[in-house]
């Protein structure tokens, strides 16, 4: 129960790519997965939502009109095939895809679409897969696309919310709520002022635990 299936489809642009959206529309999923999206002449025409894997520089210059689309449910950030089109290298802070990452995050978010951080390819590496993990994170990603199933349970443990922020959150919407209830325009917890965008915040921190 609540867990989605998605197919992964060949690129449009491929000869199994026309055959592959057919065969997904008819298929019991529901969601298409669409790699190598550049524009909105890579995305095909489609009843299932569409997530979009965003891993060349095109796609990255794209991002905006891409997730404006209203077929598009999620962008991919595809960072592995994004490095080898930039002629880079994979770097443990992941400096060199910094843009990469904010484009997308921040595109997504402008369009209410559901950013995803790349693959983390050795899954072995427990602390580098953890530490990109926490960046994605903290970058605003709503997840990581996962290679292997070891890196499950990290990636559920690190993008769910804390104990502590939920506890929080929790109480910043018993605060704004009493003090309505008083008829008082002012709402504090701890000394800080509340105002709508922390409720906004907290709604969506609850939402998601």
């Amino acid at each position: 129960p609540g867990k989605r299936v998605a197919v992964r489809v060949n690129s449009l642009r491929t000869v199994w790519g026309a055959d592959d959206v057919k065969m997904a529309l008819e298929a019991p999923c529901d969601a298409l997965v669409i790699p190598k999206v550049e524009s909105l002449e890579d995305l095909p025409q489609s009843s299932k939502p569409l997530w979009a894997m965003l891993e060349t520089p095109l796609g990255i210059l794209n991002a905006r009109e891409i997730a404006a689309d209203a077929r598009v449910e999620i962008l991919i950030l595809g960072t592995s095939d994004l490095i080898a089109d930039l002629h880079a290298r994979h770097t443990p802070g992941r400096e060199n895809l910094f843009y990469a990452l904010g484009q997308v995050v921040l595109n997504a978010r402008a369009y209410g679409k559901m950013p995803l951080d790349g693959v983390f390819l050795d899954y072995r590496d427990v602390v580098g897969f953890e530490r990109d993990c926490f960046q994605a994170r903290d970058f605003g990603m709503g997840g990581k696309t996962l290679i292997h199933p070891s890196q499950l349970v990290p990636a559920k443990q690190i993008f769910s919310p804390l104990n502590g922020e939920i506890v929080h959150a929790q109480k910043v919407l018993e605060v704004w709520e009493s003090a309505r209830a008083r008829g008082d325009g002012v709402a504090t917890l701890e000394g800080r002022l509340i105002e709508e965008l922390h409720v906004r915040e907290a709604l969506r921190l609850l939402a998601r635990a």
